[in-house]
């Protein structure tokens, strides 16, 4: 795991996922569509329906998404450096007009699609 985000930017991450996390309401799971891209700005992936959910827990804000659901298997999305956790405290996260970018070894950019 990389280095901590600092206070500000933990925030910053964490305010990001409650905005995206409105958009889906009370449901604890919900389908996002989701790009991947590389440091270049190239796409590497192009995913709907992705089953993805956002935890508030008292220590640590998290986003996961499971790319199982696209038909990658856990050795198969870790060597395209994608996750299935994201910590708030560790990736910077911006939300901007409906979308969430995470922006750690890949650039994902996400869209809420409907409930699960």
């Amino acid at each position: 795991m990389s280095n901590q985000l600092s206070i500000d930017e933990q925030g910053k991450s964490q305010e990001a996922l409650l905005h995206y996390k409105r958009n889906a309401g009370d449901i604890p799971i919900f389908r996002s569509d989701v790009k991947v891209y590389d440091k270049k700005g190239n796409l590497m992936f192009d995913f709907s329906d992705l089953a993805t959910t956002i935890m508030f827990e008292s220590n640590k804000v998290t986003i996961n998404i499971m790319w199982e659901d696209a038909g990658l298997e856990r050795d198969s999305f870790r060597n395209q450096k994608l996750y299935g956790v994201y910590y708030a405290s560790y990736t910077k996260m911006r939300y901007k007009n409906g979308v969430l970018t995470i922006q750690g070894d890949r650039k994902i950019v996400m869209n809420y699609s409907k409930e699960y």
